[in-house]
């Protein structure tokens, strides 16, 4: 599985690359994984989604709590 980075244009660190790069992969090996023992597609996107909704929710916390 090939996944694809939106890139910043703000600079980020080889550290910061290095991780994405290695976030990335380790994604596209766990899904393929989990394709190929047979996990249905819908629930491969309906826990990728729910990690994406409570990590979306855990920076907005972090956003308002720095406008108090």
């Amino acid at each position: 599985m090939s996944v694809s980075r939106i890139y910043s244009s703000k600079p980020v660190s080889q550290e910061v690359n290095d991780a994405l790069n290695a976030m990335c992969a380790d994604l596209g090996s766990a899904i393929d994984r989990a394709k190929d023992a047979g996990v249905p597609q819908g629930l491969v996107v309906a826990i990728l989604s729910g990690l994406w909704h409570e990590e979306t929710a855990r920076m907005l916390v972090i956003r308002d709590a720095g406008h108090d």
